[in-house]
């Protein structure tokens, strides 16, 4: 690339200086003769601007030696003729009939050696720069070789990135992304436009690809959401068929109401406050353990208590029934029309449940006489216990009933307990 002020300096040294035409910021300003025309542009390429009323801006000319010129402004190209004549350029362009002629110029501005077309004594083309046609042609090819692979590495590198949307999104869109890709691998040599339009496409698809993975990441949190909801409540369908399974399973089980052995713990609480005692008493029941005594159905006159096993099911249900009326203590051979706790729980427990044993008068006797400390009355091969038991309160001695109901192994050991060990015929 050569500048305006070297190339003239060349050919113009050596020249005369004719008068200068009035002009802003200009000096030296000088005509120049066909044979300086044709030297300055013929095979060159000129850069600058055109001042020419409203059209204004960035020129190019190029001034092929066979004649023809191909001008670039706004954007746009314009093709025609050229020649030189009696010290003017005349052109006209491909659609012209006529040609029309202007002077050429060369002067000083702004410490730089430019050429102007003049017409009517006004500036309508200013050059700055001059380059031969081949060199501009090797420069433009190089400059469009840059170009071409800098817009091939942009291809390359949109299509590993929309290779790797692929990837990230590996469900939504892989039509559409495949088909980008292959558009893109098919052309050789893409165009600014090319490339504009593939990234607008590919900016949209990734926007639309990433609302549907959040579309997908919102559904699939609401699917396991719903999952987990109908997990548990699958559980708690699953809990009260147990629940309610096994209320039935007991519900031809002795009890008081409703509340039962066999009652897992959850169950036991929906229907009286039969906590667990927190004190350890794992050296004293290694299976289970007792709980506080409670208030159960709104009654004030019994007391309830509980034994839970270690899988916290209800092994025992005690209802402290309160004292038996006593003589000093002593448990007395009552009568049918007496009337105490005692006779009433004795006569409905005899109407609804079998008897298997009862303690005996000696028994009784024992426990007046402080030999015995409780003694027995047991229904329903152990199911329910009635237990008669000497107690000091507040020093005085009370005969007190407590009804026990077991668990079939809680009731197996009540068997044992109550049945003597007797010598059999084949023992002599």
């Amino acid at each position: 690339m050569k500048k305006l002020l070297i190339s003239f300096v060349v050919i113009f040294l050596s020249l005369n200086v004719g008068a200068t035409i009035p002009q802003s910021g200009i000096s030296d300003l000088r005509k120049l003769d066909s044979n300086e025309i044709i030297e300055l542009i013929s095979g060159n390429k000129l850069s600058g601007v055109v001042s020419n009323g409203s059209r204004e801006g960035p020129v190019v000319q190029t001034f092929f030696k066979n004649g023809k010129y191909e001008t670039i402004f706004d954007d746009k190209i314009y093709k025609g003729v050229w020649k030189v004549e009696n010290k003017k350029y005349c052109s006209k362009n491909n659609s012209a009939t006529n040609f029309s002629c202007t002077d050429w110029y060369i002067g000083n501005k702004n410490s730089g050696r430019f050429a102007f077309i003049i017409s009517e004594g006004r500036i309508i083309h200013q050059y700055h720069e001059v380059i031969g046609v081949d060199q501009a042609s090797q420069e433009n090819k190089q400059a469009r070789n840059i170009e071409r692979e800098a817009n091939a590495e942009i291809a390359r590198n949109l299509t590993g990135h929309l290779k790797s949307l692929k990837i990230i999104h590996s469900n939504a869109y892989q039509i559409e992304v495949d088909e980008l890709i292959n558009e893109i691998n098919g052309i050789e040599n893409p165009t600014d436009e090319d490339l504009r339009n593939y990234k607008d496409r590919a900016k949209n698809l990734q926007i639309a690809m990433d609302n549907k993975k959040a579309e997908e990441k919102i559904i699939a949190a609401k699917a396991e959401a719903e999952a987990e909801a109908e997990a548990e409540a699958e559980v708690k369908r699953v809990e009260l068929k147990i629940k309610t399974e096994r209320r039935i399973s007991l519900e031809n089980y002795p009890g008081f109401k409703d509340l039962k052995p066999g009652l897992h713990y959850e169950d036991v609480l929906e229907i009286c406050p039969l906590l667990k005692d927190e004190r350890d008493f794992s050296n004293i029941y290694p299976n289970g353990g007792f709980t506080v005594e409670a208030k159960c159905y709104g009654i004030d006159d019994i007391k309830f208590r509980g034994n839970y096993t270690k899988d916290l099911v209800l092994g025992v249900l005690t209802l402290n029934m309160g004292p038996i009326p006593s003589i000093y203590g002593t448990l007395l051979p009552f009568d049918t029309g007496d009337s105490n706790i005692y006779l009433e729980m004795k006569k409905i427990f005899d109407e609804k449940y079998t008897l298997e044993y009862s303690y005996s008068d000696k028994e009784r006797y024992l426990l007046n006489e402080s030999e015995l400390d409780q003694v027995y009355r047991v229904y329903e091969k152990g199911q329910v216990l009635f237990q008669i038991v000497r107690k000091v309160v507040d020093g005085y001695v009370r005969i007190w009933l407590f009804i026990h109901y077991n668990d079939p192994p809680g009731a197996k050991q009540v068997m044992k307990m109550v049945t003597p060990e007797v010598a059999s015929d084949d023992d002599f």
